[in-house]
């Protein structure tokens, strides 16, 4: 876990986990919502270097969205 303080976006002060340790979990679940996110979504299934892209476990990741995005 690694503290965080004075983050740019909220909440400012947080705990998080690392990409490092999310990746040594049983079974990652990644939930997906909103237009917003759409970008981000599209450039991880076209490979690209986004933090999701660190996270990886042995059994994969599970991506539950309500996105509608083109196939690549």
């Amino acid at each position: 876990m690694l503290a965080v303080h004075d983050a740019p976006k909220p909440p400012p002060e947080r705990i998080s986990l690392s990409a490092h340790r999310l990746g040594e979990s049983d079974r990652v679940w990644f939930l997906v919502s909103g237009a917003g996110k759409a970008d981000a979504l599209s450039a991880w299934r076209q490979d690209d270097e986004i933090p999701a892209r660190f996270v990886c476990p042995e059994a994969g990741v599970d991506i539950h969205t309500d996105i509608q995005i083109e196939k690549v």
